[in-house]
């Protein structure tokens, strides 16, 4: 699917972007960057309220922060070792988080299409492993078809092929899962369990494929009601 492509691309340019937002504007007032943690967020307070010296903790909290953070923030104006900023300097960083902040808005876009077509193509895989996991499954895998006919070993892995094949030629360990990782079930446990959790996971996605490429019944509640919580 091009559009999975197309994010994980975005992604890629986006955090290359945000980076030097953040470095730029850090120059100005380097005391906040570590009190945003969203990129986007970073960028709609440069573009809201431009120079540290308009920013305040009550238009922060109006902008989502937390009231902790938005204070500390407004704090930090007063014994920043930050630049001034000529007001041509600061149009330019403004205009450049407004790009920054299209993209961000044009992936939210990107990701409903994909949550969309991943709901009407594979609608079990899509609710185990969740819209944009599920893509990126059948991307990886060739299409619904071929994940359909994977075992479940294989869907385990699907994404770590490259250290897969590391292991087959060192004899080392081989990998305890590849895009699954991304789901909270996996990344969420402790690292001793992941291997366990990312195998049943596997075997439910691999199962839900087949209902889907087969039957078209929709089964997925009652697997993923069936997920041990290892």
């Amino acid at each position: 699917m091009p559009a999975v492509q197309l994010l994980g691309e975005l992604d890629t340019v986006l955090n290359g972007l945000s980076s030097r937002m953040r470095e730029w504007y850090g120059v100005h007032f380097p005391e906040m960057g570590h009190r945003v943690r969203e990129h986007s967020d970073y960028a709609k307070i440069i573009i809201k309220m431009g120079d540290k010296e308009n920013i305040t903790a009550q238009g922060l909290m109006e902008m989502t922060l937390k009231k902790k953070d938005a204070e500390r923030i407004e704090e930090a104006k007063e014994t920043t070792v930050g630049a001034d900023f000529d007001d041509i300097d600061m149009r330019i960083v403004q205009e450049y988080a407004q790009r920054t902040l299209d993209l961000y808005q044009y992936r939210e876009d990107l990701i409903s299409y994909i949550t969309l077509v991943s709901n009407e193509v594979a609608p079990n895989v899509a609710y185990i492993a969740g819209p944009v996991l599920g893509a990126k499954l059948l991307e990886k895998a060739g299409g619904l078809k071929r994940l359909g006919m994977m075992p479940s070993s294989t869907v385990q892995v699907l994404g770590a092929e490259k250290a897969m094949f590391r292991a087959i030629k060192s004899n080392a360990r081989p990998p305890k899962h590849g895009l699954l990782y991304q789901h909270p079930y996996v990344n969420g446990a402790p690292r001793n369990r992941r291997g366990n959790r990312a195998r049943s996971l596997a075997a439910k996605i691999a199962i839900a494929a087949r209902a889907d490429l087969f039957s078209g019944d929709f089964i997925a509640e009652e697997l993923v009601a069936q997920l041990v919580d290892f």
